[in-house]
């Protein structure tokens, strides 16, 4: 409610339901104007006794919080397309990469700036996201604008081949939302973000869809660039064709490192990799997936095979991940496998496992950044949005004694120290606090301990698995302080964030 109108904070609905059924197995949601119908399974609701947010419950929060956020970005901000949108046939737009994706964008950023989850938390879905992004050599071959286009039938009829050929434009959409709204605040000293983009299309486009004779209009196909020039006095047409409209790599390290955070990417381990994706169905190890211009696409692999053994033995799943542990890239596998009745031999060239690990590290206010960029060196904030009832941050600053602490959400500036999971910073002075809009508390914050490290060093997130296995223990964010008051710090485990 804030987010969208900070002045007001009017709900555009008196009275939300969320309408979800626990089931053994199941995910996902379908908005509505005023509710939302979800599909969760039993393990991901919240239980008595439980300490913080489970990698379960987040995931479920995470689907509330991304159909809630529809209520303003689909609902009654609409594509030009959807106005009216005619039920009887199928509704198309290139645009489902700003209502889906910038709206994956802001489901977890939500839950970060309302205080549910923690910033390890937040990084290790964001790190998800991305290795998911990377894993797919449809980015490559599709742009989002093209996935929303034929998202009736591609994305919603997938096949075996769909991550060769499909881009996401929930998951990339999302992430070329992060690299807008990082643009944008580097280049306006964090004085605009993609918040205000979407404040000038509420206010143009949903806050009185459903007003008594109101004009009902969408945003047309060819606008969005236009908006957020409006907004935020930016031409960003280039980044925008190159980003939502081609097939371009994003960014996101030359970003990162204008924010302070160094980030590369990794491999999950040393074992060389098949470059298929596995799966086992009815006791069969199956290609599900065999990724284009990969080892076992060069080798004659194909979706469907069943793999029965490896160098003359029977494997399954586990015994062939240890197989490959003991190999080298560049080595031979012969592989034993049914295609269909058909048993075939086929020797695959093992490739270098694919670099899909996020590594974040968070650079000292006093060290330089390690690549050129052309962004300011000021704060820039992902989490700056409105709080509610509370004090302005600039006036809490400025009642806090140098070398004290106040909680801080995603903030990097050459003025602070920072440690980063337990969100607080020790200002240096007032005087270079004066822009309150930079800084937003996140309430009821529940502190961090904190041990000294002599040496700074690289965080591992791994997401070389799905989300569902995916272990989200809290990840350690490395930060240094630019002041005498804190040597460098390597945070523990966060503690549990308190909903607000």
């Amino acid at each position: 409610v804030a987010l969208f109108d900070p002045r007001a904070r009017r709900c555009p609905v008196d009275r939300y339901l969320f309408l979800t059924m626990a089931v053994g197995d199941g995910y996902g949601g379908l908005e509505h104007r005023a509710s939302t119908a979800l599909l969760c399974a039993r393990n991901e609701l919240p239980y008595r006794g439980m300490r913080g947010v489970s990698l379960e419950y987040h995931r479920f929060l995470a689907l509330a919080s991304h159909e809630y956020f529809h209520t303003w970005l689909i609902k009654r901000i609409k594509p030009a397309a959807f106005v009216p949108y005619d039920l009887s046939r199928e509704n198309y737009s290139s645009l489902l990469w700003i209502f889906e994706g910038f709206t994956s964008y802001y489901d977890d950023l939500m839950l970060l700036r309302a205080g549910v989850i923690d910033l390890p938390m937040y990084l290790k879905s964001l790190a998800t996201t991305i290795s998911a992004v990377l894993r797919g050599p449809g980015r490559l071959r599709q742009s989002v604008a093209e996935s929303s286009f034929d998202a009736w039938i591609k994305y919603y009829r997938q096949d075996e081949n769909t991550p060769n050929v499909v881009a996401s434009y929930y998951a990339k959409g999302a992430l070329v939302a992060l690299a807008l709204d990082l643009t944008i605040r580097l280049r306006t000293r964090a004085r605009r973000s993609l918040d205000d983009v979407l404040r000038l299309m509420w206010r143009e486009y949903g806050r009185d869809f459903y007003a008594p004779g109101a004009l009902q209009r969408g945003v047309a196909e060819d606008e969005f660039p236009q908006l957020v020039r409006r907004a935020t006095g930016l031409d960003l047409r280039r980044q925008i064709r190159d980003w939502a409209y081609g097939t371009r790599e994003l960014p996101l390290p030359q970003l990162f490192d204008a924010i302070g955070i160094d980030f590369r990417l990794a491999p999950p381990d040393t074992a060389p990799a098949l470059g298929a994706r596995l799966a086992t169905r009815h006791g069969e190890l199956t290609v599900a997936t065999a990724y284009d211009g990969q080892a076992a696409r060069r080798a004659g692999l194909a979706a469907g095979d069943v793999i029965v053994a490896a160098d003359g033995l029977r494997v399954d799943e586990k015994s062939l991940k240890a197989l490959l542990t003991r190999r080298r890239a560049g080595e031979r596998l012969a592989l034993h496998v049914f295609r269909r009745d058909e048993l075939m031999r086929l020797d695959v060239e093992l490739q270098p496992p694919a670099k899909t690990e996020v590594r974040w590290r968070c650079r000292s206010a006093n060290q330089p950044n390690s690549r050129r960029s052309s962004a300011p060196g000021s704060a820039a904030r992902m989490n700056a949005s409105p709080t509610r009832n509370a004090a302005t941050p600039a006036s809490r600053i400025r009642r806090t004694s140098a070398g004290s602490r106040i909680p801080l959400s995603v903030t990097t500036s050459r003025s602070l120290g920072i440690c980063a999971s337990s969100r607080s910073v020790v200002p240096r002075s007032t005087s270079k606090l004066r822009r309150s809009r930079l800084f937003t508390p996140i309430s009821r914050l529940s502190s961090c301990s904190a041990r000294s490290s002599s040496r700074s060093s690289w965080t591992s997130i791994s997401t070389s698995i799905p989300w569902s296995a995916a272990q989200r223990s809290s990840s350690r964010i490395c930060a240094s302080s630019s002041t005498a008051a804190i040597s460098r710090m390597q945070s523990a485990p966060c503690a549990r964030a308190s909903s607000t």
